[in-house]
């Protein structure tokens, strides 16, 4: 064994994870391909895409776009576990595939905490607890002091079973006592739908489309999903307060990841990438078109941001006794 060897042995670490450090202010030195868990067109592969820009520009190489669609992202999170761990396949993922989806599945495939690397959170954004504007309600007590005396009488839509949505909805009526009836989509364009014309008494939603259907004067808003985080334009209470929940704290969130042990210099070349992508004006305007904000913390931040999210999903599923799927 020579001495190289005998450094990289002692320090526990193999000789590839060794290169790979060693390389990493050269990184990157070919095309990188990220990938999404949606098809083309949605919202997360529009931020997939703007990151793949950007990317372009800092790093001057070819960053493009691979769509893996299925299964609300856990499909392109399955195939990326398994691939090698060198900077050149990333993962741009959700909280739906990465935080709750490990507290709904049985048989998931991938520890979103364990089988990745965090690199940074890119984008966000917050629900907004609206109603149809012939809704009687005027505020989020109202909806709350209704919904506890007349049992069966609410309902509520989501974008599917197991969708963030769907817990939120579950977590406020277990926190509220309030008692309303589940009514899942196919996704939040048919929710949407369904509550504009009161066929759904209330919904936590989030896009453009909510905002412009406000102004539109069709729903009303009567709370904002994040604890801290605030939908720009809106000027409505958190759920937080206005249900007197002090923890609750909905922000639906997209990250970059890698497979599980890329190298800390590449993780750092990364997340400054996302940081400097994501402060500028251009980004945070073109984030707003589609109703989300920029995120900038560190991997480490990100990390803990996960174990801390997947936890509380977890407790949600366990207090509200959803069905696990």
């Amino acid at each position: 064994m020579n001495r190289r060897q005998l450094l990289v042995a002692s320090l526990g670490l193999s000789t590839t994870t060794f290169a790979f450090a060693q390389d990493a202010s050269e990184y990157p030195s070919r095309t990188v391909r990220l990938m999404v868990g949606f098809a083309a067109g949605g919202p997360q592969d529009n931020i997939t895409r703007m990151l793949a820009e950007y990317f372009g520009k800092q790093f001057d190489r070819s960053f493009y776009v691979e769509n893996r669609p299925g299964a609300n992202g856990e499909v392109a999170a399955n195939y990326t576990k398994y691939l090698t761990a060198d900077g050149y396949s990333l993962l741009l993922a959700g909280s739906g595939a990465m935080s709750v989806a490990p507290s709904m599945q049985t048989a998931l495939g991938y520890n979103s905490a364990k089988d990745f690397t965090a690199i940074g959170r890119v984008s966000g954004f917050v629900y907004l607890l609206a109603v149809p504007s012939s809704s009687p309600f005027k505020s989020t007590r109202d909806l709350i002091l209704y919904g506890r005396t007349n049992k069966g009488a609410l309902s509520y839509a989501s974008a599917g079973i197991g969708a963030t949505n769907h817990l939120a909805g579950e977590w406020f009526k277990s926190r509220t006592g309030v008692d309303a009836v589940h009514v899942p989509y196919k996704g939040d364009a048919e929710a949407l739908t369904d509550l504009i014309a009161g066929r759904v008494s209330y919904a936590f939603i989030g896009g453009p489309g909510v905002i412009a259907q406000a102004k539109a004067g069709k729903l009303r808003i009567l709370a904002s999903s994040g604890l801290t985080q605030k939908q720009e334009g809106i000027d409505v209470p958190t759920v937080a307060q206005a249900a007197n929940i002090p923890d609750f704290d909905v922000v639906p969130w997209t990250g970059l990841f890698a497979p599980a042990g890329l190298a800390s210099g590449i993780v750092g070349r990364l997340n400054t990438a996302i940081m400097k992508s994501m402060a500028t004006p251009e980004a945070k305007a073109r984030l707003l078109a589609i109703g989300q904000f920029s995120f900038t913390d560190t991997p480490e931040q990100f990390a803990q941001y996960l174990r801390t999210e997947n936890a509380r999903w977890a407790s949600v599923v366990e207090l509200a006794q959803i069905r696990k799927m």
